[in-house]
């Protein structure tokens, strides 16, 4: 009898081993399953740790880049150019002395009155000296300053001369301007023309007796 009862229960364990056998090798592969995961997790969570931990201390070290200042150069005003309101001499040749000559005429030109004339001549080039000789056409009378000499010109440099006319008619005429430079033992010469315009002087009108009216006389009768 007691053999039978052990006999049960061997073969009552060994059921229960083969039955519990499929579960805990399903079990089993389910944990490790589990852990590969957390595993992974956990690495890849490290792995984000340690590179964020690299890029603040890069981050740190990089100095900052250098603030460019612009610094702009102060605008020097060009100085006025005092001839830039009078006019243009004609240039009676195409070649010439590096010369230019402007003119202004100051005063309105009448017939019979003297007419002063400002010359301005403008040198393009370094000169040891220069003369200008003013010459008039049939018609007109150089009063005065019809020759002058400047030494020592630089490019650039503006020379006056003023000249004083003078012409009987109200007419056309012309002024020649000759302007002869010197430098390192040669000469060039440029001729230049003026043309002015003599009206007849303005004249005062005086008032006619017949047009003037008549003031009346203390007994009533007007009188011229």
């Amino acid at each position: 009898m007691l053999g039978s009862i052990q006999v049960e229960r061997s073969s009552g364990r060994l059921a229960a081993l083969l039955y519990d056998g499929p579960r805990n090798e399903v079990r089993c592969e389910t944990q490790s399953i589990l852990w590969m995961r957390l595993m992974k997790i956990i690495s890849t969570a490290i792995l984000f740790l340690a590179l964020s931990i690299l890029a603040a201390c890069g981050s740190k070290n990089e100095t900052p880049a250098p603030v460019q200042t612009v610094v702009r150069k102060p605008q020097i005003a060009k100085p006025a150019d005092p001839t830039a309101r009078m006019a243009h001499a004609v240039v009676t040749a195409k070649t010439g002395a590096a010369v230019d000559l402007k003119y202004d005429v100051l005063s309105k030109p009448e017939a019979g009155k003297p007419l002063e004339l400002d010359l301005a001549l403008v040198l393009g080039t370094v000169v040891d000296s220069m003369t200008v000789n003013v010459a008039a056409t049939p018609g007109l009378e150089i009063v005065g300053n019809a020759t002058a000499t400047f030494d020592k010109l630089k490019i650039g440099e503006v020379t006056h001369q003023k000249v004083e006319v003078r012409a009987e008619h109200a007419e056309v005429v012309y002024l020649t301007v000759t302007a002869t430079l010197f430098a390192v033992g040669t000469s060039s010469v440029r001729a230049f023309a003026i043309p002015l315009i003599f009206s007849e002087p303005a004249t005062t009108s005086e008032p006619n007796s017949a047009t003037q009216p008549t003031a009346p006389s203390a007994d009533g009768a007007k009188t011229k």
